[in-house]
């Protein structure tokens, strides 16, 4: 069953002369994860908000479980977002920024369950520290460990690597990897390449690799072996 599909998505910020992409498709199924390369700074992080709801697409359309994305409210998606900078709240703890999510929907324990989600994601020495003093690598826990108490349709990460360790710490039925280094997306399911705003290429993460590195499609696009 297909979870997500963009079928032919445009987007352009009103304060750009061109397109940033122009015929985006690509499609997730139930249990599959599924790679995204994109070139640096050509639109992984606008994919993820429209899918989000935080901006909307210029043309084409985003289906989720059938529905086109305007009938399907946000909240009820069980979507779980990685953002390249993890967005935290940079003055609040650790512990505030992962029981925060919970405490807006009035979940009850919601302090005992960040606890114990912070523990898994080994936080404990930092939990007090807020945001804007930890460590990357501790950022991202503390994003994953955010994510931890809840059971997730689709994963969604963006520009952020998280090994196999973590990612079995999560509850996710699908998972999408957008980003510009080709190599973090080895043991996806299927591989799209997007360049110059559209999807030119699916296929296996090999076939994805040599695509990109035969075609030159990314002036700036970096492999393992650069």
């Amino acid at each position: 069953m297909c979870l997500l599909r963009f079928d032919g998505v445009s987007k352009k910020y009103p304060y750009e002369k061109t397109f940033l992409l122009e015929d985006v498709s690509f499609k997730v199924e139930e249990g599959e994860n599924v790679g995204i390369a994109c070139d640096v700074q050509c639109g992984k992080t606008t994919i993820v908000k429209m899918l989000a709801g935080l901006t909307k697409p210029t043309g084409g359309e985003i289906i989720f479980r059938g529905s086109g994305l305007k009938e399907t409210p946000t909240k009820d998606m069980g979507l779980g977002v990685v953002f390249d900078d993890c967005a935290l709240m940079p003055g609040k703890t650790a512990l505030k920024n992962i029981e925060f999510p919970m405490k807006v929907r009035k979940l009850p324990d919601y302090r005992e369950k960040a606890l114990e989600a912070a523990k898994k994601f080994g936080l404990e020495t930092v939990l007090y520290t807020k945001a804007k003093k930890l460590s990357a690598e501790d950022r991202l826990s503390v994003a994953l460990a955010r994510l931890s108490v809840r059971k997730l349709s689709l994963l969604a990460l963006d520009g952020v690597s998280v090994g196999a360790e973590r990612l079995a710490l999560l509850d996710f039925s699908a998972s999408l990897r957008l980003s510009s280094d080709v190599a973090s997306l080895d043991g996806c399911d299927r591989v799209y390449v997007i360049a110059r705003g559209k999807t030119v290429f699916e296929g296996g993460f090999a076939s994805a690799k040599e695509y990109i590195e035969q075609t030159r499609c990314f002036d700036k696009f970096e492999t393992a072996d650069e």
